[in-house]
């Protein structure tokens, strides 16, 4: 957000969208870490969610963060100028980390199921915002 401020001089809606996109993407993305290298943490005297609540509630929180993060990243057409190609990736890319979300609750490895989150994540971020990047220069650029 810095970044895009010092560009453009102001604080926009794009801009809050953007960097309310990666804050919500945060806690998901290293709770899993979390749940995965639990024992390592609580060996470090680290007070991660998954050792103070446990497992599920993680879970429980995690799934939010990410329902929001989905609604969140389909509000960008409404003020960043993309075609509906980005919303549709949008739409499929936040139910697919929701799905895997949900199956979590089912889990019969904790351990194995927080690395593919943890993986996902990854995979949605960088997806995400590649296809942000492309679909809003690819967009801008059939206007002129």
């Amino acid at each position: 957000m810095i970044g895009y401020c010092a560009l453009t001089g102001y604080i926009d809606m794009p801009a809050v969208l953007l960097y309310a996109i990666m804050f919500l993407w945060q806690p998901p993305h290293f709770w899993a870490i979390g749940i995965r290298r639990k024992e390592e943490y609580r060996a470090a005297g680290i007070p991660l969610l998954p050792i103070i609540k446990g497992n599920r509630v993680t879970k429980i929180k995690m799934l939010r963060y990410i329902a929001v993060l989905t609604a969140v990243s389909l509000l960008v057409p409404l003020y960043i100028d993309v075609s509906p190609f980005y919303t549709a990736t949008a739409l499929l890319l936040g139910a697919i980390w929701l799905y895997r979300s949900v199956k979590g609750f089912r889990a019969a490895d904790d351990t194995q199921w927080s690395k593919g989150m943890f993986f996902y994540s990854i995979v949605y971020f960088s997806l995400l915002f590649l296809i942000l990047m492309a679909d809003s220069f690819i967009t801008a650029g059939l206007r002129t």
